[in-house]
């Protein structure tokens, strides 16, 4: 390699490792401060989290009396402490007086520290950047301040590795630069430069070299293709005067002359056998691209950017570490506060049970049966914040303070726990449920066993309270831990759905719903503010009630300090790269100059003089591409022969391809003609200009000119314009043959589908006057050529009537075979069944047994006894119908909490009754009639449903019907149908 390219070389390496290494080890100290400026408030959670969980412990034993400094084997309860916590270094407890009673893991500065502490009696402080210590107060059971307890979190060192792999991806990125450099030196400078530096000695003696063309990158390309370009002219030339030679002697007969001729021919041939023979197909015009200097430029910016990318991304994941253990320990944070929260409820729950147990008498009521005697009981132990309610084991309430209705029952779920443990007294649950009106409650429920042989003297007594004060003393908690000023942290509770349980939890529940409701840090622009903690809610059973959402502060994590210090280096990093920028262009400025020179050079300006004060190379190249100057007139006259040649065989090819043209189509047709006009432009002379020189030696326009180039140009592209003809229409056939194909296939499925459609509505009742009692008539339309839907009405007996209407999940085929389904098993098993709800129950275990694609139908059923007007149903999970009293008024029947049948097997339903009074109907429909939407996407929901039924209660069933489909159709304003609408109406006749 040349010293000069060596030592540029050698410079940019240094020069991009230096820079590479600052860059890496800067971030990386950055990176570490930001990650122990994070780790501060992590640090103090877990030191005042564990500190007030053992401080409890040593409350409850001064609650007993026993003194501070009494305490038993406290070294040992903190030792463990602190073994089984990574994140724990030390404990120390002290006396009123600030005597230590106890300390595990107290190292002298620690104990320096403490002292502080106790001096400016503060409640924590950072002892360093990794360590944090925090004092709280140990109070007895007179509420004064017995002690303190000073608990030392340190946070996890961060290993060495990082650091390590850091510094090895700096190095081997930096070895990679600096073979990348060396390979891109001698492959765009030394070789071009020792090619032209050896034809340029060849020349010089005499012979003609075949040097390579390639193409032109940077200054030692183009020099070697001009030199490519020149050294081909001259060989050409040299063929074609060898071969005039040949001509003359064969013309001649006198030995002088042809001994001349010799001569003269003896160096043409030997030029001509000096190197291959073969010449290139092409020759490269000279492009205008970046040059030399600016490519260096270029890769010396690119390879900077790299560095800055691995130094961000670096950085990056070190950020997204320390926002993961952020996250987990606010999580953290809420449980523990919920915990002990739900535990604080639980003692004092416990104790108010107690105390209500405690009541002369209790026992006595509890066995008795004066109810009343025991809710007066209940009512006087209870207070606006606090409920007392005694159930039976399966769930219904006996008596309860307060409201007696949906407030205080629980749900079986909940329940059932306790009614698990079997016949043994004291079985407990306690935490949070919702009751029968969806409120959540935190609360305690106690099993009493009074006699195990009667199911109804086992109870279950509670004590509940709203889960708003639980909440509430979860925010002071939560204040009290993150030592936060003003407003404690927000708290939010979201249901299963999402959905807040209060207008006050609706921002933060927004927030997490935006977020992906999961953990995350919240906050202005780039820098999080706050942790967004997230807990699910379950009940004592063990289901999801719900999920907890607290929004907890976070320090800043970046000061001005640091700021200042990122624009240090980025500013360092700057100067850095104008400073590599200006030495590349110091270097690269006399190769430039010797660039310019050799343009001069090609455009034919042969007249300038040889430079003195230049290199070696460069004065051989001026020497050699003069002398080549002086033998390119001679091929002049050899191009205009062509070139005439070459315009009389255009024409006779332009008249040829003009007659086969006038056979094509038009396209083929007008592609002929503008081939020709390419052709006949090319073979034009150029208008003179500054490069006419240039153009006359261009090796291209000899290629256009020659006759066996036009005549392959020309009937290739005819050639081509032919086959692509047949091509497309062989694509064509083939397209209509699929098309054709498709169409039938098309057809028979809409004509299968058709007569699926009338097999479903021909097996679905259609005589509605079956019943002298009762008027009927109902309405499905599906939504898809088949539907879900189903109604069906049958006698049981020879008064009662069985009223169904179902709707299966889906639409389509699918739903149309398992409505079938559950239709048939209905007809099978209603006759046979008791009740509504036994036959209901049996359809489903049928249903579900064999249900492998998870289908299910929502289905009400009902059973009319025409004699009295008596109506027991069960709803499985489908819209409760409407009740039109005939002395006016319109109300859904109550709902009996059953599922969808096929969802599970062995389920019970509940029964409900009604009774109708002649002239009274029933209207049954399914949720393609309230989920119908308009235009705007707005549902015609319940309530406009129940505004026009009644205003239909003096129509006929059928007119009634009609009328309801007419509104659905008027609402979605000629939208699409989205679901399958069915109804059915029920008129009660008076027998006389």
């Amino acid at each position: 390699m040349h010293a000069r390219l060596r030592k540029l070389w050698i410079s940019w390496t240094v020069l991009a490792l230096c820079v590479l290494l600052a860059s890496s080890l800067g971030l990386g100290w950055l990176a570490q401060r930001a990650a122990a400026r994070l780790a501060a408030p992590e640090l103090r959670q877990t030191a005042e989290v564990i500190g007030r969980s053992l401080v409890r412990e040593i409350e409850r034993a001064l609650n007993y009396q026993v003194p501070i400094d009494r305490l038993v084997d406290v070294d040992g309860w903190f030792r463990e402490a602190v073994d089984g916590n990574a994140m724990l270094e030390a404990l120390v407890l002290a006396d009123a007086g600030g005597r230590q009673l106890a300390a595990v893991g107290a190292t002298p500065a620690l104990q320096a520290a403490v002292a502080r502490l106790q001096q400016d009696g503060g409640a924590g402080a950072m002892v360093d950047q990794a360590l944090y210590l925090a004092a709280i107060d140990v109070r007895g059971r007179d509420g004064a301040v017995a002690g303190r307890l000073y608990v030392a979190s340190v946070a996890p060192p961060l290993g060495w590795q990082g650091w390590l792999w850091s510094l090895a991806a700096a190095l081997l990125l930096a070895a990679a630069v600096c073979w990348l450099l060396r390979g891109l030196v001698r492959r765009r400078l030394q070789r071009p430069l020792q090619a032209c530096v050896a034809a340029a000695e060849q020349l010089a003696a005499g012979d003609l070299p075949l040097l390579p063309l390639v193409g032109v990158r940077d200054p030692a390309t183009q020099y070697q293709a001009s030199l490519a370009e020149r050294i081909h002219g001259l060989r050409r030339r040299n063929d074609y005067l060898l071969l005039k030679a040949g001509e003359v002697r064969a013309a001649h007969f006198d030995p002088g002359i042809v001994q001349a001729l010799d001569q003269l021919a003896v160096p043409l041939a030997r030029r001509q056998h000096s190197g291959s023979r073969t010449l290139p197909e092409q020759a490269w015009a000279r492009r205008h691209l970046p040059s030399g200097a600016q490519r260096a430029l270029l890769a010396a910016c690119s390879a900077i950017a790299l560095i800055g990318a691995c130094a961000w991304g670096l950085h990056h994941e070190y950020r997204l570490a320390d926002e993961r253990r952020l996250l987990g320990a606010g999580n953290q944070v809420l449980q523990q506060a919920w915990q002990a929260t739900l535990d604080e409820d639980r003692v004092q729950l416990d104790a108010e049970l107690n105390r209500l147990m405690a009541h002369p008498g209790m026992a006595a009521l509890l066995a008795g049966d004066n109810d009343q005697a025991l809710d007066d009981v209940l009512e006087e132990a209870s207070t606006p914040s606090l409920m007392f309610a005694i159930f039976h084991l399966d769930g219904t309430p006996r008596v309860a303070s307060g409201q007696k209705d949906e407030t205080t029952r629980i749900d079986p779920l909940t329940l059932a726990p306790l009614r698990q443990a079997g016949a043994r007294g004291g079985a407990a649950i306690h935490g949070v449920w919702q009751n029968a009106a969806h409120v959540y409650q935190s609360g305690v429920a106690r099993r009493i066993d009074l006699d195990e042989r009667d199911t109804d003297k086992q109870l279950v007594v509670m004590a509940a309270r709203p889960l708003e004060d639980s909440l509430a003393r979860l925010r002071r908690r939560l204040q009290q831990t993150q030592a936060a000023a003003g407003e404690s942290p927000p708290t939010a509770l979201a249901d299963l759905r999402g959905q807040p349980l209060a207008d006050a939890y609706a921002p933060l529940v927004a927030q997490w719903t935006r977020h992906g409701r999961q953990s995350t840090l919240v906050g202005e622009g780039n820098e999080p503010a706050a942790l967004l903690a997230v807990l699910g809610l379950n009940a004592p059973s063990g289901h999801a009630l719900g999920t907890l959402i607290a929004r907890l502060p976070l320090p800043a994590q970046m000061g001005a300090a640091d700021g200042a210090l990122v624009l240090a280096c980025l500013a360092l990093a700057a100067a850095a790269l104008a400073t590599l920028l200006f030495y590349l262009r110091g270097l690269f400025t006399p190769l430039a100059q010797a660039t310019r020179r050799l343009e001069r050079l090609a455009d034919g300006d042969t007249d300038e003089e040889e430079p003195e004060q230049q290199n070696r190379e460069s004065r051989m190249l001026y020497r050699v591409v003069r002398r080549i100057g002086e033998k390119i007139d001679a091929l002049e006259t050899l191009r205009r022969s062509r070139e005439r040649q070459g315009k009389r065989q255009a024409r006779f090819i332009r008249l040829q391809m003009m007659q086969l043209a006038e056979r094509l189509d038009d396209v083929a047709r007008r592609g002929i003609l503008e081939d020709l006009e390419r052709i006949e432009h090319a073979s034009r002379p150029q208008a003179p200009s500054a490069d006419a020189t240039a153009a006359a030696d261009d090796p291209r326009l000899e290629r256009i000119v020659d006759e066996f180039g036009i005549l392959a140009l020309g009937f290739q592209n005819l050639v081509s314009r032919v086959g692509q003809q047949y091509q497309e229409l062989d694509r064509l056939v083939a397209e209509l043959r699929e098309a054709l194909r498709t169409k039938t296939q098309f057809i028979a499925l809409q004509q299968e589908l058709e007569i699926a459609r009338k097999m479903q509505l021909s097996i679905l009742p259609r005589e509605f006057n079956s019943h002298p009692l009762l008027e009927l008539h109902a309405t499905m339309l599906p939504a898809k050529e088949v539907g879900g839907d189903f109604y069906d009405f049958f006698d049981l007996d020879q008064h009662r009537v069985a009223l169904v209407v179902a709707d299966v999940s889906g639409k389509g085929v699918p739903a149309a075979f398992f409505m079938a389904i559950s239709r048939t098993l209905l007809r099978a098993v209603a006759p046979f069944s008791e009740s509504a709800s036994s036959c209901i129950a049996r359809v489903n275990d049928l249903l579900a047994a064999d249900n492998e694609e998870m289908m299910f139908v929502t289905l009400f059923y009902a059973i009319l006894d025409t004699r009295d007007g008596s109506l027991s149903y069960t709803n499985a999970g489908h819209n409760p119908p409407y009740l039109l009293r005939a002395a006016g008024g319109v109300e859904a029947l109550p709902s009996t909490r059953g599922i969808a049948l096929a969802v599970a097997e062995d389920m019970a339903f509940r029964e409900g009754a009604v009774t109708l009074q002649p002239g009274d109907s029933l209207f049954l429909f399914t949720d393609g009639i309230t989920e119908a939407a308009d235009p705007d996407g707005q549902l015609y929901g319940e309530q406009r449903l129940a505004r026009c039924l009644d205003g239909l209660r003096a129509l006929a069933p059928a007119e009634a019907n009609a009328r309801v489909m007419a509104a659905i159709k008027h609402f979605e304003a000629g939208g699409p149908q989205a679901d399958d609408i069915t109804c059915l109406m029920a008129r009660y006749r008076s027998r006389t």
